[in-house]
């Protein structure tokens, strides 16, 4: 799971330690994702901090397991890729479309809300279709581009959306405005899942997404 386009400064020393945070399942997952960032672009921006983004990355993918594990236990590693590299398009448009994406990125940081929803109202295109072109010409597995392209709810012809991959799309990089509140709130009134399973499964999982980020960053 070592990968230059992390430019790290810590490296996964054996399997060992990689299968003890991801698990044995999602080891696979974990390698296709770092495979896919050494495509991407390593230099921060105004919008883009390389480690923040694939914290929260980290966050999404493990927190998406283990939403999985309640609400579609089958597809906890499908889930994990999905989540880790749903905004795969994100570092493109920050880093080499600010002339037009600066605004929304801003609105998105600064007031939350659909991510997806902003970029339809200020360009008429949002970045699922973006990843979901970039997931094409990279060759990903059909079903992994068709849970990023429908992250925010687009309806992918021939496949069904899966919930712990939307529900995470929620979380956000600034700390201070991170959507946290608001997936618990949609976990439970979008899944039935009470809120306070939520927030047990959130400390745990993003203390094991920090430790995965600084292996893998």
């Amino acid at each position: 799971a070592n990968s230059a386009a992390f430019s790290p400064t810590k490296r996964v020393e054996n399997l060992t330690q990689a299968i003890a945070l991801v698990g044995i399942s999602q080891l696979e997952s974990l390698v296709l994702g770092v495979g896919v960032a050494k495509g991407m672009p390593k230099q921060s921006c105004q919008w883009h901090d390389p480690a923040g983004f694939w914290l929260t990355s980290a966050k999404r993918a493990i927190l998406a397991s283990e939403l999985a594990r309640i609400l579609c236990p089958a597809k906890e590693s499908e889930c994990f890729t999905a989540a880790f590299l749903q905004d795969l398009a994100l570092p493109f448009l920050a880093c080499h479309r600010s002339d037009v994406y600066d605004p929304v990125f801003k609105s998105w940081h600064l007031e939350g809300g659909d991510l997806a929803a902003l970029e339809r109202e200020h360009l008429n295109w949002d970045h699922t279709e973006v990843a979901a072109w970039i997931c094409a010409e990279w060759g990903l597995p059909e079903n992994i581009a068709a849970a990023i392209r429908g992250h925010h709810g687009a309806e992918v012809p021939d496949y069904q959306a899966l919930g712990p991959v939307r529900l995470v799309s929620i979380l956000r990089e600034d700390e201070t405005n991170s959507g946290i509140d608001e997936l618990i709130v949609e976990a439970h009134t979008g899944y039935g899942i009470p809120q306070e399973k939520v927030e047990d499964l959130i400390e745990p999982a993003f203390e094991k997404a920090a430790e995965l980020a600084r292996l893998i960053v």
